[in-house]
C-alpha cells in the first residue's frame, strides 16, 4: 500500500528472460553429480524474449563424425571450455533479469555453475557485481525433498517445475517434462 499511496507513477519495465536447457553426458545420479559434475555439458540452448531468438551452444569434443545442419542459431565449439566461455559472454551481453527452465534450479543452473568452477572459468561474470553466486541445499516444505537454492546477484532463477508443483497437485509418479505435457496437453 505504501507504493500506491506515495508514488504517483511507477513506470512499467519489461523483464528480459533467458529460457534455458542443458544436455550433458549420461548421468546416473543427477542429484549427487549436480554439485560436483563429472560429465561434460554437451549443449546449452537458450531463448531470449527480447530478441525472440533461440541460440544453442554446442561442443563437439570427443564426438566422431559430427554432422548437422548448421544455422546462425547453433554455435559449435571444439571444446566444452570454449562453449562455456561463449555462453558466459552471451549472458553478460544479453543481461537477462530471469533464468527460466524446467528443473533448472535443481539441475541446469547449478550444473553450469559448478562445471565452470571445475574448469576455472569466470562464471561469476554472469552476476551483476561479477562476484556473487551462491548455491545452497535446503529442505522443501512443499515437496519435503532436498532442493537447491541459487542466488545470482542481479538475476532471478525461476524453476518451472517447482512452480508447477506449487500450483498443481498432479499425482504423477514422475514430473519429467514429457509426463507433465502428456497430462496437461494430452500429447
Amino acid at each position: 500500500r505504501f507504493l500506491v499511496d506515495r508514488i504517483p507513477d511507477i513506470e512499467h519495465t519489461s523483464l528480459r528472460k533467458c529460457y534455458l536447457d542443458i544436455e550433458t553426458g549420461d548421468i546416473q545420479n543427477y542429484k549427487q553429480e549436480v554439485l560436483a559434475p563429472k560429465k561434460p555439458i554437451l549443449c546449452i540452448s537458450c531463448y531470449d524474449n527480447f530478441t525472440n531468438k533461440e541460440i544453442s551452444f554446442l561442443q563437439t569434443e570427443g564426438l566422431d563424425n559430427c554432422s548437422m545442419d548448421i544455422t546462425e542459431k547453433i554455435h559449435i565449439y571444439s571444446s566444452e571450455s570454449l562453449m562455456l566461455r561463449s555462453f558466459i559472454k552471451f549472458i553478460e551481453v544479453s543481461d537477462p533479469d530471469l533464468f527460466i527452465g524446467w528443473n533448472s534450479n535443481n539441475f541446469d543452473i547449478p550444473y553450469i555453475i559448478n562445471r565452470c568452477r571445475q574448469l576455472k572459468l569466470p562464471i561469476n561474470n554472469i552476476s551483476h557485481d561479477k562476484n556473487s553466486i551462491t548455491i545452497k541445499k535446503f529442505q522443501s516444505k512443499l515437496t519435503r525433498r532436498q532442493e537447491i537454492e541459487i542466488n545470482i546477484n542481479g538475476r532471478y532463477c525461476f524453476d518451472l517445475l517447482r512452480g508447477y508443483k506449487y500450483i498443481k497437485v498432479s499425482g504423477l509418479d514422475s514430473h519429467n517434462l514429457n509426463d507433465v505435457a502428456q497430462l496437461e496437453l494430452g500429447h
